[in-house]
């Protein structure tokens, strides 16, 4: 039987230093650990979410490791507040050289599809599929405002390969 395997943190390497990266989604789970990292990378950070408490934490945090950072309070899935929160990024910084597309909401497990109220389908789908698309098009143009050079990361779901309860 193998041993587990201690996992080893690699240190930073300051790899991002300058960058100006926007991340949705980072109040919380995969985006608030992507806001650190770029933080100890050395992006500025812009962050989107729809917490405002629990993006001011984040926000805290990422300054303390000393980065520059903006915040929004930001429905990825309202075209306006997208469109606003990235033209105050391209008017403060000129643009952006990272977008990490990561704002999500699950389907309650606790529910059978067969029970689902088309309100909670509805905003499954405006936060994942439009607001990744509204996070691109606004993230894209903020990158092409500066070089047209950039880095666009989608991060997404396993839950196509795990059907939740109440799906046979």
């Amino acid at each position: 039987m193998n041993e587990p395997t201690e996992l080893q943190r690699v240190a930073p390497t300051r790899r991002l230093e300058g960058k100006r990266a926007l991340i949705t989604g980072a109040a919380s789970g995969i985006g608030r650990a992507t806001a650190l990292r770029f933080a100890e990378e050395g992006a500025n950070l812009a962050l989107w979410d729809v917490n405002e408490e629990q993006l001011a934490a984040v926000v805290g945090e990422v300054t303390r490791l000393g980065t520059s950072v903006m915040s929004s309070v930001t429905n990825v899935a309202e075209e306006d507040e997208v469109a606003n929160a990235a033209e105050a990024i391209t008017q403060a910084w000129a643009g952006l050289d990272v977008v990490v597309a990561n704002a999500a909401v699950s389907f309650p497990a606790d529910v059978p599809v067969h029970e689902l109220d088309i309100e909670i389908w509805d905003r499954v789908f405006s936060v994942n599929l439009t607001g990744m698309f509204l996070t691109y098009k606004n993230g894209v143009r903020s990158i092409m405002a500066h070089d047209g050079g950039g880095s666009i990361i989608c991060v997404s779901s396993g839950a196509a390969f795990k059907p939740a309860v109440g799906s046979e």
